[in-house]
């Protein structure tokens, strides 16, 4: 079984404290680094295979390793939270993060290949769908203030979505389903677009917050991470202020 997630990712997480603000000359450089990075990579990388499957992946897959550190998310209820406080996003800027740890978190996840896998059963797989057309614009959002974080996602982020299964389509093999969590479908798309590179389940893991507690809707993100063999928590135990290192946590025993 893989290692405690809080004890592969090390240091105590704190809760962050403002910045101050900017120079105009930092400011310029982060907006032609923004400018430069995402609107000419994150938001040029979007792809559909049949209408099964939304995906968003670097063109050029290269890691200072074979085996690759993977950081899996499930994306609305674990990475972000509405804004509005409706149950599914009203628009594209319709999210805030899932609380004030998300940021610092990932910012110590430098070496992990960051993946976000998330069911989305109500976007249609067509570039020209509203639904499409908003889901990505959020995505893209999200990139580009992680980018303003110093968080660098250039090669370093995978979006796989299961979008909705049109009505009047049947196929021999269900692709849709295949797709969708808990089946493993994405995390196989995933392993194929690797090229070669190989995961490290011991040390690779997934949040999500379908984890099948009384309040959750379903326990298919845990059955996910169960289906392929790492470790699981949930958003609420990993963005939080009281990780502690393995040192500590030995120390503790």
């Amino acid at each position: 079984m893989s290692k405690d997630i809080t004890s592969m990712i090390g240091k105590k997480i704190s809760k962050p404290v403002k910045a101050a603000t900017k120079s105009v000359i930092e400011s310029d450089i982060i907006k032609k680094k923004l400018d430069t990075d995402i609107l000419f990579n994150f938001d040029k990388h979007w792809s559909t295979k049949g209408t099964y499957l939304i995906k968003n992946i670097p063109k050029v897959i290269e890691f200072d390793s074979k085996l690759v550190k993977v950081a899996a998310f499930d994306l609305d209820g674990t990475l972000i939270n509405t804004k509005s406080g409706n149950k599914f996003a009203t628009s594209a800027s319709d999210w805030k993060w899932f609380n004030e740890y998300v940021i610092p978190m990932l910012k110590k996840l430098q070496d992990y290949l960051i993946v976000i896998f998330t069911n989305q059963g109500g976007v249609v797989s067509k570039p020209d769908s509203k639904s499409y057309i908003k889901f990505i614009a959020r995505l893209n959002l999200i990139a580009k203030e992680l980018e303003t974080e110093q968080i660098d996602i250039r090669h370093n982020l995978f979006v796989y979505a299961s979008p909705k299964k049109p009505a009047k389509e049947t196929t021999i093999h269900d692709y849709h389903a295949k797709m969708r969590k808990p089946n493993t479908g994405m995390w196989e798309e995933l392993k194929s677009d690797l090229l070669g590179y190989e995961v490290d389940l011991e040390h690779s893991f997934f949040i999500g917050d379908a984890a099948g507690r009384k309040s959750d809707f379903s326990n298919s993100d845990l059955l996910f991470a169960k289906h392929i063999g790492i470790e699981f928590k949930t958003p609420e135990e990993l963005f939080k202020d009281n990780i502690e290192t393995s040192s500590d946590q030995n120390e503790a025993a």
